[in-house]
């Protein structure tokens, strides 16, 4: 199951949709991941002008998910993974070149253990 979902609203705009509602839309690496991939991919895109990232559901994102840095606590292997997905999300994020747009349609949290 995808759990970040693109499409195309309207000529030249890409839709990114974090599909997580369950989690609270939380910034898992599979999230971060997903996000990272689509937006290289979008960055060259000659259709595409601009992005607009969202949530669904009532939260647009509850941040990390905080229980993947217990995991991470104990755990090596994941504890790279989490922190390089983490790299590459903010890396992308931070070099995307088209404008982009946070459809903000509920709280934009900083972390959630609850998730």
């Amino acid at each position: 199951m995808a759990v970040v979902v693109q499409d195309r609203p309207t000529p030249g705009v890409a839709r990114l949709t974090i599909d997580r509602p369950d989690k609270r839309n939380a910034l898992s690496i599979a999230v971060r991941d997903d996000i990272s991939e689509a937006l290289d991919l979008l960055a060259v895109d000659d259709d595409v002008r601009a992005v607009i990232i969202t949530g669904a559901g009532p939260v647009f994102s509850a941040g990390f998910d905080l229980r993947e840095f217990d995991t991470a606590a104990t755990d090596d292997a994941f504890a790279t993974r989490l922190w390089a997905s983490s790299d590459r999300y903010h890396r992308t994020v931070l070099h995307f070149p088209l404008v982009t747009i946070a459809a903000v349609n509920g709280p934009a949290l900083a972390g959630s253990g609850s998730v």
